[in-house]
């Protein structure tokens, strides 16, 4: 089974509203939730990133129980570039300039199954974030070199890419 991370979550009154919130994860790490244009929250489940481990790696949380499983071993991952595929059957992350795929299997961390879908070429870098078609059918993200910008969309099922603006 996958390791999992016991409940950090805790109850108290927010001193601003008065009203009861439930903090998720440990205070003493940094957490982050993707900004738009990605997929992080379901009934469910919430796909967040982590530096608990002492660098940052994503992570799903139950959110009936408040227990993480962490998903990845990355060696750069980008916290605001992972999105839950439709049916939170998998995720897509970006690790340094490698956009992956992973598709749950079950509770078995070594079954689950990652694929590269894309690399960024030599002499450009992947800026933070990307954006996935609700369909799942196709990412786009902003790369840029030395002298200019743009903008990639990647077809998720083929990998194959092209640029849609450059400046």
């Amino acid at each position: 089974a996958l390791p999992t991370w016991p409940s950090a979550a805790k109850k108290y009154l927010d001193p601003a509203t008065e009203f009861v919130v439930i903090r998720l994860t440990d205070p003493q790490f940094s957490a982050v939730l993707p900004s738009g244009g990605t997929r992080a929250l379901t009934n469910r489940w919430m796909l967040y990133a982590s530096d608990a481990t002492g660098k940052w790696e994503a992570l799903r949380m139950d959110l009936r129980t408040h227990e993480s499983q962490p998903l990845t071993d990355a060696t750069a991952l980008d916290p605001q570039s992972l999105s839950f595929q439709a049916g939170e059957k998998g995720f897509w992350h970006f690790d340094g300039g490698g956009l992956i795929e992973t598709v749950f299997s079950g509770n078995k961390a070594s079954g689950n199954k990652t694929r590269e879908i894309y690399r960024t070429p030599e002499g450009f870098e992947k800026l933070p974030g990307a954006s996935y078609f609700p369909d799942g059918r196709a990412a786009v993200f902003v790369e840029k070199n030395s002298s200019k910008y743009r903008l990639q969309l990647v077809d998720l099922v083929r990998g194959t890419a092209r640029v849609l603006v450059e400046e």
